[in-house]
């Protein structure tokens, strides 16, 4: 039976691609989201060279005051960046540290905050009008707020306590504007706990690391294409991928879902580890990808890696070079340098976001738009 055609929903994004194979619109925007991927590097340096100055400031004021505990909040991948750096910013300063979608924490965060609370609103434009409406609560309530966005004079960076002005470029789908976000909140954390006088000997340590991230992100996108494109044209006619992350690695999963669903003709979500093994998750020919770093979680990613591959699942992995606990499971890896754990998203994020490209491209060279299952 047709159906009368609906007007366009107001609500309905701007964006005007489609799961069709080739579609321009879709393919335009992957080709810039490639290009700013390429750029991570050197961006991630200027953001460390340029917002020093700014989260020094902040973190005066905020060393004056009591601290209870940290929010950032964002839509996609910027509250998917606050996950990233959960482990890192709970190192640096013995406080919990949390990531709320900015819907949730607009109509649901009201009594999450108060004048022991710091907030990071995460808005590229600085316009998003649901990030600015929980900054706004947040202030009201005593909260000290902080705007993070690429986009001077906005919204974030006028009418809150601080802003972290972010040098990162945004035409295509996020990928700098993300590292280079998570790496300006941490420069704050670690100028917060060197002022706070707790955890000063772990602070520096992590800004060195931090400050090594260019070269290091460097050297992985240099290493990491040719098995990323292999395990793009082995997943060229999948139309549904599940990735698996734990704690800051959840994030990664994450920024890997939201590619594939915004460069691709395909449906991807993401999950915690552990929620792997309370499903029958695993399908008989379904990719699955798995962030298997070293760290407390690695014999669980590698339990999900044998139990996928003896369900029928094809499974696919990131992990550290020399990594024999996950490897013996996987169809494809992508292998990663050594990193602090706390660091890792920077490094693993990388790959993830290029196996998205690499699949949209593929994709469209096999004119394979998005798979539709019946039965």
């Amino acid at each position: 039976m047709n159906q009368p055609a609906m007007p366009r929903p107001a609500a309905k994004a701007k964006e005007p691609s489609t799961d069709s194979p080739r579609d321009r619109h879709r393919l335009h925007r992957a080709e810039k989201t490639y290009q700013e991927w390429q750029e991570q590097p050197s961006v991630l340096q200027t953001t460390l060279n340029s917002v020093g100055e700014a989260a020094a400031s902040m973190a005066a004021e905020c060393a004056r005051r009591p601290l209870q505990r940290v929010i950032v909040t964002g839509c996609g991948d910027s509250w998917i960046a606050g996950i990233g750096i959960r482990l890192a910013g709970e190192t640096l300063l013995r406080v919990p540290w949390e990531s709320w979608d900015a819907l949730d924490f607009a109509a649901y965060g009201m009594h999450s905050t108060g004048p022991g609370t710091i907030v990071f609103g995460i808005s590229a434009s600085g316009t998003t009008d649901v990030v600015n409406d929980g900054l706004h609560m947040a202030k009201q309530g005593g909260a000290y707020t902080v705007g993070v966005t690429n986009t001077p004079g906005s919204r974030l960076t006028l009418e809150y306590d601080g802003s972290l002005v972010i040098p990162a470029s945004r035409q295509g789908w996020p990928t700098q504007a993300s590292t280079s976000a998570m790496a300006g909140m941490l420069l704050f954390a670690v100028e917060l706990a060197k002022q706070r006088g707790a955890s000063q000997g772990e602070a520096e340590q992590l800004e060195t690391e931090l400050r090594r991230l260019p070269e290091l992100m460097q050297s992985v996108q240099s290493n990491c294409v040719d098995s990323v494109e292999q395990m793009a044209q082995q997943c060229v006619r999948d139309g549904v991928f599940q990735l698996f992350g734990a704690g800051p690695h959840l994030a990664v999963a994450g920024f890997g879902a939201a590619k594939l669903r915004e460069l691709c003709p395909c449906l991807a979500m993401f999950q915690p580890l552990e929620e792997f093994h309370h499903y029958r998750t695993a399908k008989d020919n379904e990719p699955l990808i798995i962030v298997a770093p070293p760290g407390p979680s690695l014999q669980r990613a590698a339990d999900a890696a044998e139990v996928a591959r003896y369900d029928g699942g094809r499974v696919y992995g990131l992990t550290e070079q020399g990594d024999t606990a996950v490897t013996p499971f996987l169809e494809g890896w992508a292998e990663l340098p050594q990193i602090t754990e706390p660091l890792a998203p920077f490094l693993y994020a990388l790959p993830m976001q290029l196996f998205a490209y690499a699949l949209a491209v593929a994709k469209a060279e096999a004119n394979v738009g998005y798979i539709r299952t019946t039965g």
